[in-house]
């Protein structure tokens, strides 16, 4: 079983099995603080906490980079820090096997899946290959892409161990 995290604050956890079955699913715990989210802490560790409680072998993290944007600004560059450097403090604190994974290399599973951009396609890719993942969680409207985000880096998780797997396979009995 593996899971991956979308380390925004609008982010998402997901969790599938072998058989891409969803098992697993949360918004990024967040709490009100004078008007504006921030991470909820105590909500991060219960979510690892039952992640564990799951059997997850490994989970996948995406990495954090500041990136210039339209309407980007120094509040959310720390922000997405910040999400980022929580998650992995909890994750070695909780003992849980992890690799930070860049997005352009996760969102290779989407390459070939219409949409207008990268968003798009990560939640029209786990319509079509995740279609347990609710993506209007609650009292959503809309699709929610850290969610889809996040059922990606499980499929771009899972290929990638199936291929190392083989490689593993193939190489047996192969000195060097």
């Amino acid at each position: 079983m593996i899971a991956a995290i979308d380390n925004g604050l609008h982010g998402g956890i997901v969790a599938i099995d072998e058989g891409m079955q969803v098992v697993y699913q949360s918004r990024t715990p967040t709490m009100s603080n004078g008007g504006k989210r921030i991470f909820d802490i105590n909500g991060m560790i219960c979510v690892l906490d039952g992640l564990k409680d799951l059997g997850v072998s490994s989970v996948i993290l995406e990495e954090a980079r500041p990136m210039r944007t339209k309407g980007d600004t120094a509040v959310t560059a720390f922000s997405v820090g910040y999400g980022f450097g929580v998650w992995t403090a909890l994750l070695v604190a909780e003992n849980l096997p992890y690799s930070v994974v860049p997005p352009r290399t996760w969102q290779a599973v989407c390459k070939g899946v219409p949409g207008q951009d990268t968003k798009e396609r990560s939640i029209a890719l786990c319509k079509l290959e995740l279609p347990t993942l609710d993506l209007q969680p609650g009292r959503c409207t809309t699709d929610h892409d850290g969610l889809a985000d996040a059922g990606c880096m499980c499929l771009y998780g899972l290929r990638t161990r199936k291929i190392s797997e083989q490689v593993q396979e193939l190489t047996k009995g192969i000195r060097r």
